[in-house]
């Protein structure tokens, strides 16, 4: 509950627990079988690999919408 209400509060990056690393490319892995999700739908098991794009996401949006 303590570390939950520190990201509420936007305050976790003061936590003694708390390390910031920046990285254009990063492979998270485990020994067991964790799922991972992708903006809130079910992305598979764990390992992963994430990476940042350094290029423009070209949208397509119905003019009615």
């Amino acid at each position: 509950l303590y570390h939950l209400s520190a990201v509420v509060l936007n305050q976790h990056q003061n936590l003694s627990e708390f390390d910031s690393v920046r990285v254009k490319r990063i492979r998270i892995e485990s020994d067991s079988e964790v799922p991972y999700q992708i903006d809130g739908d079910p992305g598979g098991f764990l390992p992963v690999n994430v990476s940042v794009s350094t290029q423009r996401l070209q949208l397509v949006i119905p003019s009615d919408s």
